[in-house]
């Protein structure tokens, strides 16, 4: 990631959680360490939505297994929203973020992950940025993520 940044912001902004080497999709980097607490520890709730393409076509069994909640690693996911978007497609808001918590969720359904990308972090949003692109927030996106996270 420090490659893509502008030299004058190396090793001075982080990311706010992570993805893995095999999804896209948006990263948040700060330099304020509480902003990152709120959006990044479990006890707050805060969503991060994802579009996911999954290798069979998506049973409503499998949608309400993930819903409610599942077993993984030993220990059971909050419930999430999963939504079916097209045959083999679904919207997934996590208000936790394990480890592949996504990619294990769909393994255990038995519908593996094709294709992982976040498309929110709370209020934020941006179809437009192309992959590998940064931008700072404008002041409106700010002051509404702040007051998303009670700051």
């Amino acid at each position: 990631m420090q490659q893509i940044l502008p030299k004058e912001l190396r090793g001075k902004v982080y990311p706010v959680g992570r993805l893995d080497k095999d999804s896209s999709g948006l990263l948040l980097l700060t330099n304020d360490g509480v902003l990152a607490y709120r959006l990044t520890h479990p006890k707050f709730d805060h969503e991060k939505e994802y579009e996911v393409t999954v290798e069979k076509d998506v049973m409503e069994g499998q949608l309400e297994k993930m819903r409610n909640g599942m077993i993984i690693l030993g220990e059971r996911t909050k419930p999430a929203v999963v939504e079916k978007t097209g045959k083999r497609t679904v919207r997934i808001i996590l208000t936790e973020g394990r480890n592949r918590q996504i990619r294990r969720m769909c393994m255990k359904v038995g519908n593996p992950v094709v294709t992982l990308k976040r498309i929110r972090i709370m209020t934020l949003t941006d179809s437009q940025l192309k992959e590998g692109r940064i931008r700072p927030l404008t002041a409106a996106e700010r002051a509404a993520l702040l007051a998303s996270v009670g700051l």
